[in-house]
């Protein structure tokens, strides 16, 4: 079944409040067209409408701990730096 066919009756799935069965059609047509990001972002949305994940895709937890990681990274390049100069000193 085409995309634009399978969208249309995923909709109409939502209308219908069979959700589980929308959701199931969005990830078989993710499996068809796994470099369709569209795909992926209507999946999450319904996810999100219907209270089945977060509400907001970014946490403070999960930008501190972004930052601790981009911290680490550059206090290790800082020390190879040095090592590296040293090495020629």
């Amino acid at each position: 079944m085409p995309v634009p066919n399978t969208l249309a009756r995923v909709d109409e799935d939502l209308t219908a409040g069979r959700v589980p069965m929308a959701r199931q059609r969005l990830r078989g047509l993710i499996s068809s067209y796994p470099q369709d990001l569209t795909l992926r972002r209507r999946l999450a949305e319904v996810y999100r409408l219907y209270g089945e994940a977060p509400s907001e895709p970014w946490t403070v937890g999960g930008v501190l701990a972004g930052a601790g990681c981009l911290v680490g990274v550059v206090a290790f390049l800082a020390v190879w730096v040095i090592g590296v100069i040293a090495l020629f000193d």
